[in-house]
């Protein structure tokens, strides 16, 4: 798989997997709840997987270390690299297994914390996402009989 495409595909599964935290932000609240509040509460939600492929993870991961990691943000998507490096040490040092060895397991396991999403982006991608769902759904909601 070339870079590129795989790069399109995680950010469909991504994307998937955070509309999916939304409805349940919606479904799981008995108020009314606006745009932000349901798009902030989902990127601060648990995702299924770190969206990152391995070889990309591992480059980041050891220049960042090399930079030196109190550089990294708090939030956004480079906050992640913060995450995976301390599953990565941790792990690394319970198994003595190598940085390679224990990113792979880590990136196999997923779970991540939130889905590193700026509150803007979070925003937007909710805009994007809730439109492309309307569209889909009145595009395809009948088909003309012949």
């Amino acid at each position: 798989m070339t870079g590129t495409s795989e790069i399109c595909t995680m950010k469909r599964v991504r994307d998937r997997h955070f509309l999916q935290a939304c409805r349940r932000v919606v479904s799981e609240t008995n108020r009314p709840l606006t745009v932000a509040e349901v798009a902030l509460a989902a990127a601060a939600s648990p995702a299924p997987e770190f969206y990152v492929s391995f070889n990309y993870a591992l480059r980041k991961l050891r220049i960042l270390r090399e930079r030196g990691m109190d550089n990294i943000p708090e939030f956004g998507p480079t906050a992640a690299f913060r995450e995976l490096d301390r599953r990565v040490a941790k792990r690394m040092s319970r198994t003595g297994e190598t940085d390679t060895e224990a990113l792979s397991a880590v990136l196999a396991e997923g779970k991540a914390p939130c889905f590193y999403l700026r509150p803007g982006g979070a925003i937007y991608l909710y805009h994007v996402l809730r439109k492309r769902s309307r569209l889909h759904r009145r595009v395809h909601r009948h088909v003309p009989l012949r």
